[in-house]
């Protein structure tokens, strides 16, 4: 299994538009085959966020990240962050 942390510092003009963004990838990414987690979560810091997930296998991720949502999807959440995207990978 693989975990996936993402951590988005967003635009505080851009809140709104985030989480409309980021509740529409979650909605699309649950539904795939390898997806066993996937949600966004809100830091105690405002506009701070959690992407977190959490897939079968590599193969699984892989296909995840040539999905139409997520093309459409993560580039708009690029434009609407404050800073630089973290993202952490962990095996299980």
């Amino acid at each position: 299994m693989i975990r996936l942390i993402v951590s988005i510092k967003v635009n505080n003009e851009k809140r709104e538009e985030f989480l409309k963004v980021s509740k529409a990838l979650v909605s699309e990414s649950r539904k795939e085959a390898g997806c066993l987690e996937y949600f966004c979560i809100e830091s105690d810091l405002r506009n701070f966020f959690y992407i977190i997930e959490l897939w079968k296998d590599e193969e699984s991720l892989a296909k995840h990240n040539e999905t139409e949502h997520f093309k459409k999807y993560v580039p708009m959440l690029d434009s609407l962050k404050e800073s630089e995207i973290i993202i952490e990978k962990y095996l299980k």
